[in-house]
Formats: structure tokens, C-alpha cells, sequence
């Protein structure tokens, strides 16, 4: 998979690694920013329940085809996260490319992230993800997604973007 390798003493590695930590632990109990994590905790949870009564609706109205409507549903989820994984190879490679050149890859990242959230709808069950999944597959649709959900973390990324480079870790 990753290989790192540090060219920094264990003390001062130790050190950043602290201070991360530590901003993370500040989030847990920041009051702003723990309802803004629960509120998405909810919207995460929300869009599944919607989707699966969707589900059982359709079936109800077909109860012949209930099995090759689920069926289908697993089936393209699956063909989307075949296409989906290629892409975030793909995707990869290229962030490595412009880090190993010296290029900040803010774009690459936003597409990455917007990556990731259709594989979660891809492989999320039922038709409206699987639909979503499938409309996120277009690379401008992904960048923008992905620009949306980087927003809060763009100097946390900018900050292992520069790690990256300060202490000539190997991704």
C-alpha cells in the first residue's frame, strides 16, 4: 500500500503528531463544531432510510419484479464501483505526480473527495444513491462535490500537502 518514510528525528515527528492530535480533540468539544458533525451524522443516516422506504415502495407497486428490481439496484451499484475505483486510482497517481514535482494539487484533492463520496453512494443500497452515484460519475460534478466537502478542511490539507514536502515523505 503507502510507504512513508520520515526523514525527521522520532522527538520532533512526535511532536506534529501531538499537535494534531490535539487540534482534532479541541473539535470534540468545540459546542459549533460537534453539532455541525451530528447534524451530518443525520443527513448521513436520513439519506439511506429515505432511500431504502423508496425501495420498498417500488416493490410494493411491483411485487412480481421485486427481486429483479433488487437485483438490478445491486447489480449497476456494483458496475458503478468498479468505474469508480479506477477512477480514484487513477486519481491518486496523479496527486502523487504533482507532489513529486512540486505542485500543489488542490484540484486533484477536491476530485478526490468527491470520489470518495460517490463510492458511498454507489455502494449505499438503493435506487436514489445508486442514481446519484451514477450522476456523480461526470469529473465536473465530482469536482464540485468534492470542493463542497473539503471546504472546512482545505488548511489541513494544505498542511500535509506541505509535510509532504518538508519532510520528503514518500506517498
Amino acid at each position: 500500500m503507502t510507504n512513508l518514510r520520515l526523514h525527521l528525528s522520532p522527538a520532533s515527528a512526535n511532536i506534529i503528531f501531538t499537535m494534531v492530535d490535539v487540534r482534532l480533540l479541541l473539535k470534540f468539544i468545540d459546542r459549533d463544531s460537534v453539532i455541525k458533525n451530528l447534524l451530518m451524522l443525520l443527513l448521513i443516516a436520513l439519506f439511506p432510510i429515505a432511500d431504502l422506504w423508496i425501495l420498498v415502495f417500488i416493490s410494493s407497486l411491483l411485487p412480481d419484479y421485486h427481486n429483479i428490481l433488487l437485483a438490478s439496484v445491486v447489480g449497476v451499484g456494483l458496475i458503478g464501483f468498479v468505474i469508480i475505483f479506477f477512477i480514484i486510482k487513477a486519481e491518486l497517481n496523479e496527486i502523487k505526480f504533482m507532489i513529486k514535482n512540486g505542485i500543489y494539487p488542490d484540484r486533484q484533492f477536491n476530485k478526490l473527495a468527491g470520489s470518495f463520496f460517490t463510492t458511498w453512494m454507489m455502494v449505499s443500497p438503493g435506487i436514489l444513491t445508486t442514481l446519484v452515484g451514477h450522476f456523480l460519475l461526470i469529473p465536473a460534478l465530482r469536482a464540485v462535490t468534492g470542493k463542497k466537502l473539503t471546504r472546512s478542511i482545505r488548511k489541513d490539507i494544505k498542511e500535509l500537502y506541505e509535510y509532504i514536502k518538508l519532510y520528503e515523505v514518500e506517498i
